[in-house]
């Protein structure tokens, strides 16, 4: 087993489900070349193959970041203004408790004041919130529940569809597919937009429902 990992890499598992989908892919292309019509085939898959890695990729990769980035974004400038509200409520009551007590007052104040300044300057952590509860509970914040993987999954989905279907989608062998089928490719955009209106608009009441259950999670504990 050792000697399987040191020079193959993996476990056998994966060398078996390795080798299996080897096999599939065998049968598949015995079945391609069986056809009257394969180099068509190959030429389509090694198109595919090339577009994606030199169009496709670079293309989603790059709005993937971009998400990512305005994620961060979002959830820097909130952590900001939580820290710099935290910090002046904070150096205000350090400096009137400090005023209260008298002999103490001036340098209670300056101490609370001065902490109060190196949180506002700094601002809190996005996951300082009510003790005991989740992170980014109990601030104020709009950015308690990431919303990035809620943009990437019905994208994703979507996309794949596109790929896989765009020539019925676009109509583009509209003509063949009706003297092979007798049916049009009309319904096939209707469906794909229906579809991708369905996965966006669940993952968005998925996600407003995370942030309800987590709002009032921090409501709670904070009224505890």
């Amino acid at each position: 087993m050792d000697w399987l990992r040191r020079h193959y890499g993996a476990g056998p598992f994966h060398l078996l489900g390795l080798l299996a989908c080897f096999s599939v892919a065998a049968y598949a292309v015995t079945r391609v070349l069986g056809e009257d019509g394969w180099p068509g085939v190959l030429l389509w898959f090694v198109a595919c193959v090339v577009l994606h890695d030199l169009i496709g990729w670079p293309i989603y990769a790059a709005a993937d970041r971009i998400l990512v980035r305005a994620s961060a974004g979002a959830r820097g400038s909130g952590g900001a203004s939580a820290g710099a509200s935290g910090g002046a409520s904070g150096g205000a009551s350090g400096g009137a408790s400090g005023g209260a007590r008298g002999s103490g007052g001036a340098s209670a104040g300056a101490s609370g004041g001065a902490s109060g300044g190196a949180r506002a300057s700094g601002g809190a952590p996005p996951s300082a919130g009510a003790p005991g509860l989740p992170v980014g509970v109990g601030t104020r914040g709009p950015h308690i529940v990431p919303w990035t993987n809620h943009v990437r999954f019905p994208a994703v989905i979507s996309a794949v569809l596109l790929g896989m279907f765009f020539p019925l989608i676009f109509r583009i062998s509209n003509a063949y597919y009706l003297r092979t089928t007798g049916f049009n490719e009309d319904a096939y955009l209707f469906n794909w937009l229906i579809v991708t209106g369905i996965l966006f608009g669940g993952s968005a009441l998925t996600y407003l429902l995370r942030l309800a259950w987590v709002r009032r999670r921090g409501h709670v504990g904070l009224s505890r």
